[in-house]
This record gives structure tokens, C-alpha cells and sequence, in this order.
């Protein structure tokens, strides 16, 4: 619907409850240097993704779960332990060398590095890096662009066979060395990942266009204008010079005011302010909430959003939360296997290597006597 012509002294840039209306919105704000990428590979898909990370509900969602499997709910940040593996079989005295071999080339990475990985992860789909050794020995990782690395695979076998990075406006491709390479896919598929929200990125714009309609009809139901009725043989020049007077003085003032010929007659629609029809857009706002967060897996307890169901007083959300941080700690444990694993070979280690990588205990809800208990306890499957 095109806006009012400046001749018709109107106030308003488009009709009273514009919101009806489908009209151009301003864009997301820019998001924080540190989730802001430059793509090379699927631009439109990357920037869709982005979005998501700036929604009030798929944000926290995100970090959140991120704590949830470097950490207790207590919040006991132990990260990552190495104990020996008892289903590997290994003498003793080779086991006690290996845990403290890798114990060792684990302490070169931070806390924040596992967190950084997971988010990576789960909000692209993909996390990739190059690990590195330390003057100590001990590794370290060097995060990499997710949406600058291309990976080249056979064909036939799915095999790994070249990986580079491309940067926007570049032609030359930078090539990493595979031995160093990492690659952690959530839900990956023949080559790379898909991210959590990715079947939900039209109601994350849902979202946004629900919440901006709620703002400006709130507004535009809350300021009742001025009617100002010039008297009968007004000229337009008379209307202009009262206009431009009035507007002098009160330049400070929130209340809108329309300009009318005399005779002519303006009603605000739907009567009062506590008559305006709020409550469809807000059950299309909660629908679409609820179905973002049913998304990032975690319980609807956990992000502030009262649902009583049955299945929220059985803590199955919960459960299914458990599930979901094992799994991410699964992807996590098993790429981080690998890294170890060639690093072991190389120092003269003969495989198979028995040690076994030990999360934190999660507890979601401490009356939760029923739940089954958490296995921290990842060994070398296929994730």
C-alpha cells in the first residue's frame, strides 16, 4: 500500500493501522563482530543462519546448550577429563602412559575453544580448525571461517580429499594441510552439516515481522490524534501557515495530529485502545516462540516460557535435552579422538589407544530421582 501524499497534511507515512498491510521492514540489526561471517560458500544460507542468532529466543537457546556440555547445571566447569579406557585392551603401564600423554596435549586448549566449536556447530552446522603444536607440546586450535572452508570428497567413497579457504572477491584459494585439518557436522550429510535451526529459519522471520506488528499497532492504538478543524472557507494557504505554527509549538509533543477540511469526519477504528485486536498476533507471536525453541532442544522451563503439558510434568523435554547435549558431546569427543589419535601416532604411540574422554555430570533438575543417569563416557564410535 503506497503512503499518503504530502498535499494531505497527514501525519503518519502510511494509513493509521498500517500493520494490515505488507510493507518494506528495516533489516536486522548488525549482528556482534563475532558471529558476523563473510561467506564464500552458500552466502544466502549463511546469512538466513545469522538471523537466527539475534532472536530473543534462539540466541540463548544456543548459548545455553553450549554451557549445558562443557558443564553441570551446578555450573562446575571441569571441561574435559581423560581417564583410562577399560574396553580397550592395553597393559597398565601403556594405558597410564597414554591418559597422560593426552591429558597433556589437552591442556594446550581452553574452555572456550570447546564452547566455540559447539556454537559453531550447532548454529552453522559446521566447525572447523587447524590444530597446532605449542612450544610445550601440548595442542592448540586455530578456529577457521565456517563459511570460508570448501571440502572437495570423492565421489564414490565420501572420502576426504582437498579442503581450502576462499575468501569473498578472492580467486586464489588458500589450502590446508589435512593433517592438521578438524571438521566437527552436526546432522552432517554426505559433506557438511546442518544447523539446528535450519528447519526454522521462516518462523524466526515470522518472528521479527509478528513482534514489529505488535510495536506499531500498539503505538498507533495508543496515540490518539488531535483533530483540528479548520473553519469553513479555509484556504490551503490559511491550513499550511496554522499547520506550520502549531507544529512550532509543539515540537516536543508525542500526540499526532490531523489536518482536515471543514466538514469531513475521521473515527479511530475498533473504538478504544482496550478494545484493539492484540490478542491473534500475540498467539501468532507465542506460536512461533514455541516453535523455535522446540527447535534448539532445550526445555521451555529453561528459557522462561511457562507450557504446562504432560509431557513437560513427566520432564521429558529434559530427557530429551540429555539426549541432545550427549549427542553434541559425542560429535565434540569423537573429532577430538581424532586429533589426539594422530598426534599420538606421530610421537611413536601404537593404536588402539586406550583412554576415554569424561564430560561433566549434568543434572537438569535435582528432583529428578527418576531421570536415567547421564553417561559422560565417550569412546571412539562413529559419531
Amino acid at each position: 500500500m503506497e503512503s499518503q501524499s504530502q498535499d494531505n497534511y497527514l501525519p503518519y507515512s502510511t494509513p493509521l493501522f498500517s500493520f494490515i498491510s505488507f510493507t518494506d521492514r528495516t533489516p536486522y540489526l548488525s549482528l556482534p563482530i563475532d558471529y558476523h561471517e563473510h561467506p564464500s560458500r552458500s552466502p544466502k544460507l549463511c546469512r538466513e543462519l545469522e538471523q537466527t542468532l539475534v532472536n530473543p529466543v534462539a540466541g540463548p537457546a544456543l548459548s545455553l546448550t553450549c554451557d549445558f556440555v562443557l558443564s553441570s547445571a551446578e555450573g562446575d566447569e571441569f571441561g574435559i577429563q581423560v581417564a583410562s579406557d577399560p574396553h580397550t585392551p592395553a597393559s597398565p603401564r601403556s594405558s597410564a602412559r597414554v591418559v597422560k600423554m593426552v591429558s597433556h596435549l589437552l591442556s594446550g586448549f581452553e574452555l572456550d575453544d570447546y564452547w566455540r566449536i559447539c556454537w559453531r556447530m550447532l548454529a552453522w552446522g559446521d566447525a572447523f580448525a587447524s590444530v597446532v603444536e605449542n612450544p610445550n607440546g601440548s595442542l592448540r586450535f586455530i578456529l577457521l571461517p565456517t563459511w570460508q572452508i570448501h571440502l572437495e570428497v570423492d565421489e564414490f567413497t565420501g572420502e576426504l580429499t582437498k579442503v581450502y579457504q576462499l575468501r569473498p572477491g578472492d580467486s586464489a584459494k588458500r589450502e590446508i594441510d589435512l593433517e592438521s585439518f578438524c571438521h566437527w557436522s552436526y546432522r552432517k550429510g554426505f559433506v557438511y552439516g546442518r544447523s539446528i535451526y535450519y528447519e526454522v529459519r521462516d518462523a524466526v522471520e515470522s518472528y521479527k515481522r509478528n513482534s514489529e506488528d505488535i510495536s506499531d499497532s500498539s503505538r498507533s492504538a495508543a496515540i490518539v490524534p488531535s483533530i483540528h478543524i479548520m473553519p469553513e472557507g479555509a484556504s490551503s494557504e490559511y491550513l499550511q501557515a496554522y499547520k506550520t505554527d502549531h507544529q512550532h509549538q509543539q515540537k516536543q509533543s508525542i500526540v499526532s495530529d490531523i489536518y482536515i477540511p471543514f466538514g469531513a469526519d475521521v473515527k479511530k477504528p475498533f473504538g478504544g485502545v482496550q478494545q484493539f485486536p492484540l490478542s491473534a498476533m500475540k498467539e501468532a507471536i507465542q506460536f512461533r516462540r514455541l516453535e523455535i525453541a522446540v527447535a534448539s532442544r532445550v526445555p521451555l522451563y529453561l528459557l522462561g516460557i511457562e507450557y504446562k503439558s504432560a509431557r513437560e510434568i513427566s520432564l521429558q523435554p529434559a530427557m530429551t535435552f540429555r539426549l541432545h547435549i550427549g549427542r553434541v558431546r559425542s560429535i565434540l569427543a569423537v573429532g577430538l579422538k581424532k586429533c589426539i589419535d594422530r598426534h599420538l601416532k606421530k610421537q611413536g604411540f601404537p593404536p588402539p589407544y586406550s583412554y576415554q574422554l569424561i564430560f561433566p555430570k549434568i543434572d537438569l533438575n535435582p528432583f529428578d530421582i527418576a531421570a536415567p543417569p547421564d553417561d559422560s563416557t565417550f569412546i571412539d564410535t562413529d559419531g
